[in-house]
């Protein structure tokens, strides 16, 4: 039996083969308005479904993993480490060696002080954001209460970093901590189910039968040509 997740993940690749397949034809279209003197001034016509509803009907039969699975287990100092990084080259803060190995102390210090077993969802969200504004007290050389300090710190060492790429490396850290920990392959439970019309059938009663509603919802573009003012034109993406 399918889990939820990828029963989800097998429409959104349906959808996006859709558009593959419309963006295919529509390059066909084109082409035969080109090579057709009546019609190459005319629009190229287009059709678009930007919201799509589907009402499934399923049977949820199992929960997979045992009774550990529940919860989420906190992140490794490795994992902490890639977090950090991964944040600061989308971001483009500059840390150097030391200031990396600094955030990864503090947020490490944070976890190992908060952090039980074993944490419900609701939880580790609250640890990863809660790590994330250590490590923005930590680049702004402010020491929060509770948050251990590197000891090769020094007064008056490098300056704060500015308030807005500290702002912006704090987000997308806590963004990443939040994938390393329940984010994770194989932690949390996993919803196993009967998609089948036919093993929905078999079953009989209906009010054991789940209705699960997804929108998907598409952002169209087309390509205009601009003209600039010295007679020439680009082509641009904009919104439909």
């Amino acid at each position: 039996m399918p889990r939820l997740g990828d029963l989800v993940g097998s429409l959104m690749a349906e959808f996006t083969l859709a558009r593959v397949r419309a963006d295919l034809e529509a390059v066909k279209l084109v082409e035969l308005y080109r090579s057709e003197s009546l019609l190459e001034g005319a629009p190229v016509p287009r059709f678009r479904m930007p919201d799509n509803t589907v009402d499934l009907p399923v049977l949820m039969s199992d929960l997979e993993g045992d009774g550990d699975a529940t919860g989420f287990a906190r992140p490794s100092t490795d994992a902490v480490r890639s977090a950090i990084r991964e944040a600061a080259a989308t971001t483009g803060v500059s840390l150097d060696d030391a200031k990396e190995a600094e955030l990864v102390a503090g947020i490490d210090a944070h976890f190992e002080s908060v952090w039980q077993t074993s944490e419900p969802i609701d939880r580790a969200v609250l640890h990863s954001r809660a790590s994330s504004r250590v490590a923005e007290a930590l680049l702004q050389k402010r020491v929060p209460v509770g948050a251990a300090a590197s000891p090769s710190r020094e007064a008056g060492a490098t300056a704060s970093a500015p308030a807005a790429s500290t702002k912006s490396f704090t987000k997308a850290l806590e963004l990443r901590l939040n994938t390393k920990a329940i984010g994770a392959s194989g932690q949390g439970p996993r919803v196993m189910m009967a998609a089948k019309t036919s093993e929905v059938r078999e079953v009989g009663d209906s009010s054991l039968v789940t209705r699960i509603g997804l929108t998907f919802k598409e952002d169209g573009f087309e390509v205009v040509s601009v003209e600039r003012p010295d007679g020439s034109s680009q082509l641009r993406l904009t919104p439909e």
